[in-house]
């Protein structure tokens, strides 16, 4: 069955039960933003599993999502950053299918992250060099937030810059052409969009039932000894994620969930400083566009009613070590209305003791400055700025907080060497220059000493 444009219509000549599920996501996300999150949800369920039998792996009869994302990950080293929109489409589906969550705004974030899976997928299996243009955004809905508007809009702006001047012609002469129908005509042409949707929506159910052989044929394409070597196909899957493409509001539904993991409170756009979010005892949270005096923070983390970080979040291109610098501003700019400063503040001018910058990205050490979440204890001017390879937990911040190095260094140096036995002399100077890379912020050390003489 043939429907109009669509984000997904790469998939239609390959799979088309993949095709047919990322449009009828984006045919429901105006009318019905729940069901919108379920079919990608059901979507990037199908695309795990297609994934996994290209691969060559085998199925295992009532798998979950998570443990075949396990298993691709760690059988096949599917990229980190396709496994993080996996993963954050099957927690925004269940939340959507258990919880009744999903509104316009979680729905078209989900459209977007689930084209750039789609496009990953083509490229891995089918096509290495698909071409792809910006995202093209579904009709607004009846009622919707402004914010949602906006991106709405920014969206179409977006879409139409990138169009040539012939595009741009046929797209007007469209427009006026659907702008001058008469009223029946537009009746006639809703009814036939609404049977084409019909069929596409019956087509989906019934190419379930077909689903086990289509795996099953997968898997045998993926073993027949014409196929692609495992080590040329996983080549391809991280030369096809390194070009996938996240704005900023993509990167900061990600990160939402990565923090959501570790036992944040996050949600960019429902808890916003000018919604009236704010801090609460007892609970831990990531409140979005806070502000500064310099422009609001992507978000500040709260420890109950304690300011604990600022945080910086930019589009996957961007250099997170350089971002740094803006987070760190902000934790000097920051308004405490509503929260207090931790125990010690302020640092230099810094009320935040902590600032953090990410742009969603895992990390991985050939190209550290463009991913993982950078990190600077702004306690000390000394401390230099770190990478993490995840996000950590309030407790895991806290525990932080509480620990004094200058205090710790100087205890350190003070203590006398002590240990009911007399140190020969390269022995203590092994303990000193230990101490001194410490307290110079050395990460890595190594001591080299003869055989028993440690």
């Amino acid at each position: 069955m043939q429907v109009g444009s669509s984000n997904y219509a790469m998939l239609q000549k390959y799979e088309p039960q993949l095709f047919r599920l990322g449009s009828l996501a984006e045919r429901y996300f105006a009318e019905d933003p729940n069901t919108c999150v379920i079919k990608l949800r059901q979507f990037a369920e199908l695309l795990a599993r297609l994934t996994g039998a290209r691969f060559g792996l085998n199925s295992i009869a009532n798998e979950s999502q998570a443990e075949l994302l396990r298993r691709l990950r760690f059988e096949r080293n599917l990229p980190r950053e396709v496994g993080e929109i996996f993963h954050a489409l099957r927690v925004s589906g269940n939340q959507a299918a258990h919880e009744h969550g999903g509104d316009h705004a979680s729905a078209l974030g989900a459209l977007k992250i689930a084209r750039q899976l789609a496009l990953w997928f083509v490229r891995t299996f089918y096509d290495p060099d698909l071409k792809a243009g910006p995202f093209s955004p579904p009709p607004n809905p009846a009622v919707a937030s402004a914010a949602v508007d906006a991106e709405l809009e920014r969206l179409r702006t977006e879409l139409a810059e990138s169009l040539s001047v012939a595009e741009r012609l046929r797209e007007s002469a469209a427009t006026a052409e659907a702008n001058s129908q008469s009223v029946a005509e537009h009746a006639e042409r809703e009814r036939l969009d609404r049977m084409a949707w019909e069929a596409l929506a019956e087509e989906a159910e019934a190419a379930r039932a077909g689903l086990a052989r289509q795996l099953e044929s997968a898997l045998t394409q993926a073993r027949a000894e014409t196929a692609p070597a495992i080590e040329t196909v996983i080549e391809l899957a991280q030369e096809a994620a390194d070009r996938i493409n996240l704005d900023e509001a993509d990167t900061r539904s990600l990160i939402d969930q990565q923090l959501r993991d570790v036992g944040w409170e996050a949600d960019t756009q429902q808890l916003r400083f000018a919604k009236g979010t704010r801090p609460i005892k007892g609970r831990n949270r990531a409140i979005a566009e806070w502000p500064t005096d310099s422009g609001p923070a992507d978000y500040a983390l709260f420890c109950g009613l304690t300011l604990v970080a600022t945080v910086e979040a930019k589009r996957r291109n961007r250099n997170v070590m350089e971002v740094l610098r803006q987070a760190e501003r902000y934790a000097g700019d920051i308004r405490l209305d509503e929260a207090v400063l931790a125990d010690g503040g302020p640092w230099n001018g810094a009320n935040a003791p902590f600032a953090f910058s990410s742009n969603g990205r895992p990390y991985l050490k050939q190209i550290a400055a463009l991913s993982g979440i950078w990190r600077r204890d702004l306690r000390d001017p000394n401390n230099p700025a770190e990478v993490l390879t995840g996000w950590p937990s309030p407790r895991g911040v806290l525990e932080r907080l509480a620990v004094d190095k200058l205090t710790a260094h100087a205890t350190l140096a003070s203590e006398p060497f002590d240990f009911g036995f007399p140190l020969r002399p390269y022995q203590k100077r092994a303990i000193e220059a230990v101490e001194t890379a410490i307290a110079s912020n050395q990460r890595a050390m190594l001591v080299a000493m003869a055989t028993g003489t440690g």
